[in-house]
């Protein structure tokens, strides 16, 4: 088994003291590395005004991105998760599914793929199931009447209740879409549930599928989970290669990366000193709840400063300077390739070591699985061994049985578990 594991996920970036990283490295390093840069409209229309400039809004974000694009897929995201959090109204809604819809059809040039405009159950816009059923059963035959495969559909798994809901839109629909997607929302690690086992129910959603309709490949992305987990991008390898021995289906994972970016731009720089940030404000509008993590923080800040540091960028409060004069925008799309780096690594080395760890599973060793698993992910975790890690490693074998099992009440029962109230009576899981 390869033992090539730093000890520190900063040993894995590829650039050195004092080093510069020029754009056309970057744009070269991304084209191979990455699967495209995904850009969320919501960032660019919050009210009724910006709205009306829809089309303008949307285009001076993407000429911005242009540099970057050329030879880089663009992932166009609807803006979902915005409508989860309340910040559209069902009016909103409406306007934003005509204008989304519209800017797609009128500008197949400007984009690679496009997810539909997925609607999350919530007590923001809906008063109860139907209408939630009814609004993404308008948009996700919007979607699927434009008959192009580059559309990406999103599949919500909020409680069993809303499994049901997608689950009919899954049937009613799913031929016109190329690749599929689970809903950021259902990622977060919910209640006293692990989140190894969190992730079984669209794992385990996706494989009926793939068994129902004799799907022998399919591609699904996790929205709003980062592959910068190294735990996470173990999983998603384990289970890709348990779908191919067991069921003989390609099942290929993707998902958003570029974390610590993304939180760093999420933040202000609030405390700075000798022109090394020493600590971000956590709050963010609709994100307040999240990222507060010590080590995650440590990490974050490290790799802004020192890549900062070694590119040229001067960072002053919440605003990035450079030398030559480049924009921000250079400092975060530089600092995406640090991440990707990093990821491409650990996942290098997760796909070296998997096949021969899941060999110990398939041929009923568990104890020889836990023990050389759990060996593997504390080497990739710097040679910490934490409860969560011993807790994730056992969760595994569970998640390998759940993908084993042909009865699906199993899954109705994960769906059901843990769960608080929406809709009045009816339940939800806070993932």
């Amino acid at each position: 088994m390869n033992n090539y594991i730093p000890a520190s996920p900063l040993s894995y970036l590829g650039h050195q003291k004092n080093s510069t990283v020029p754009i056309q490295e970057t744009i070269d390093f991304l084209e191979k590395n990455t699967l495209g840069i995904l850009h969320c409209v919501a960032e660019d229309v919050s009210n009724e005004k910006q709205m009306k400039e829809f089309s303008k809004r949307v285009d001076k974000s993407l000429n911005r991105l242009t540099p970057y694009t050329k030879q880089i897929p663009l992932y166009i995201d609807s803006g979902g998760f915005q409508v989860m959090t309340g910040k559209y109204t069902i009016e909103d809604v409406k306007k934003l599914s005509e204008e989304y819809y519209s800017y797609l059809k009128n500008n197949p040039n400007k984009y690679s793929k496009a997810f539909v405009l997925d609607l999350p159950p919530n007590d923001f816009c809906f008063k109860n199931w139907s209408e939630v059923e009814a609004w993404n059963d308008k948009t996700y035959k919007i979607a699927a009447e434009m008959n192009d495969l580059n559309n990406i559909f999103v599949f919500h798994l909020l409680n069993f209740e809303s499994y049901k809901i997608w689950d009919r839109l899954f049937e009613k629909y799913h031929q016109s879409f190329g690749t599929f997607a689970v809903g950021g929302i259902a990622i977060k690690q919910y209640g006293r549930m692990n989140r190894i086992i969190s992730y079984s129910v669209p794992f385990k959603v996706y494989l009926d599928k793939c068994l129902k309709h004799d799907l022998d490949s399919i591609r699904v992305h996790f929205l709003g989970a980062g592959q910068s987990s190294t735990v996470l991008t173990f999983l998603f390898a384990l289970c890709a290669e348990f779908f191919k021995r067991e069921y003989g289906i390609l099942f290929e994972v993707q998902s958003d990366s570029c974390q610590h970016q993304r939180l760093a731009r999420a933040r202000k720089f609030q405390t700075i000193e000798d022109g090394q940030v020493i600590q971000m404000d956590y709050f963010t509008k609709n994100l307040n709840f999240m990222f507060k993590h010590k080590t995650w923080e440590r990490y974050i800040l490290d790799t802004v400063n020192e890549f900062a540091s070694n590119n040229g960028f001067s960072i002053q409060a919440d605003k990035i300077y450079h030398e030559d004069g480049r924009q921000d925008m250079d400092f975060y799309v530089l600092l995406s390739m640090y991440d990707l780096y990093l990821y491409k690594k650990i996942q290098e080395i997760v796909n070296e070591n998997v096949s021969e760890l899941l060999d110990y599973y398939m041929n009923g060793d568990i104890e020889s699985f836990y023990t050389n698993t759990l060996d593997f992910l504390q080497k990739l975790n710097g040679g910490k061994l934490t409860k969560n890690l011993r807790n994730d490693t056992v969760n595994m074998v569970k998640f390998l049985d759940i993908m084993k099992d042909d009865n699906l009440d199993r899954l109705e029962m994960l769906m059901k578990q843990n769960s608080t109230n929406l809709f009045q009576n009816d339940s939800m899981l806070t993932f």
